[in-house]
């Protein structure tokens, strides 16, 4: 699939408009059977492929709400004022929420029987919405759905292999796992209503915990194949490291939420095993010291490259792109050092900083 530049994508060839976007105010809650809700923060050079490839969804009864956050540092409201010219949408204004509250504020805007989410870097195929809720349809014990998903390919050749050898869902379920997925961006408005919606506390990993509490209500989580959403990731090694960084900050008060003890253990090891390695140098040198960092890197490596069989990326793929994950792991358990640090103060009263909106 070719993607294109917004402003070829939103705009119309022959320059007329069609239905012009209003705001919230002044259009009142739709009637559409879906809501899709999508959240605009720095998505300037996405938005738009997003906004085009949900407004050309095969599935006719929905209507698009884009959730925009006036904090937004480049031109992700341009493009909003761009898209609603030419089309049917409308736009819900707030400012530095975060994910989880923008959302809420974007699904209790409407009235829909189903609600579906997107960010405004996930760019969808024609059915996705067709097949999310003909699986809804046919699974009423179904409280949402979750359709498959993989990443758009990088330029970067390198990281291109790097995010391949993760694989798309589709790849990564089997018979065993498939009815239950542990998340969806498909739901029945009920389910979000009994619930609550999302935990607005988080800014990693809220899209798990929401499905987590709604199976805890007895309702189910199906799962389609064969269709995907596209999801970008960093073009640069830099923009990987600090994706990953800022991924292990959040994820940590999801998983304080959970008392997932050995989740954050586990997230912690790679930055303690540097530790240790640096501690032990004044007393073995630096030579064993260095083996044994170099050693860690090793196994960390052939443990990657031996669970390439739960992806669809191949052995060529995990092992050209297993020092970048040894890199991004690394990225990954400092900042989850650093998320532990700041939720130990502010449960302490030390801190005031909102995990949940960085």
């Amino acid at each position: 699939m070719k993607w294109r530049p917004w402003r070829e994508v939103i705009q119309p060839k022959n320059g007329k408009l069609t239905n012009k976007g209003l705001s919230a105010s002044e259009s009142g809650k739709g009637t559409a059977r879906v809501s899709v809700v999508v959240t605009a923060y720095n998505n300037a050079m996405s938005l738009g492929e997003c906004l085009t490839s949900l407004s050309a969804q095969s599935f006719e009864s929905k209507d698009i709400v884009i959730v925009l956050d006036t904090s937004s540092t480049d031109d992700t409201a341009g493009v909003v004022d761009s898209f609603s010219k030419y089309n049917d949408c409308r736009v819900v204004k707030c400012a530095g929420v975060g994910r989880s509250k923008a959302r809420n504020q974007g699904w209790r805007s409407t009235d829909s029987e189903i609600v579906m989410f997107a960010d405004g870097d996930d760019t969808f195929e024609r059915h996705y919405l067709a097949k999310a809720v003909e699986s809804l349809d046919s699974n009423l014990n179904a409280g949402g759905v979750s359709v498959g998903g993989t990443a758009l390919p990088a330029s970067n050749p390198v990281l291109r292999r790097y995010y391949r050898s993760f694989g798309g869902t589709d790849a990564r379920f089997d018979e065993r796992v498939q009815a239950d997925p542990g998340w969806a961006w498909v739901y029945r408005r009920e389910c979000l209503a009994d619930v609550g919606g999302f935990d607005e506390s988080l800014a990693q990993a809220e899209d798990k915990d929401l499905c987590a509490r709604v199976k805890e209500l007895g309702y189910k989580i199906s799962y389609v194949g064969g269709v995907n959403w596209y999801h970008r990731k960093p073009e640069t090694f830099s923009g990987l490291i600090r994706k990953e960084c800022a991924g292990g900050r959040r994820r940590v008060v999801f998983e304080a939420k959970r008392k997932d003890v050995l989740s954050v253990l586990l997230n912690l090891a790679p930055v303690a095993f540097v530790v240790l390695v640096l501690a032990v140098i004044p007393m073995a040198g630096l030579l064993p010291a260095s083996l044994v960092l170099v050693a860690g890197v090793i196994l960390y490596m052939l443990v990657a490259v031996l669970g390439h069989r739960t992806r669809s990326g191949s052995v060529s793929d995990t092992v050209v792109s297993s020092p970048i994950a040894v890199a991004a792991k690394l990225a990954y358990s400092l900042g989850a050092v650093y998320g532990l640090l700041i939720l130990s103060m502010a449960r302490a009263g030390m801190s005031s900083r909102d995990l949940g909106r960085a």
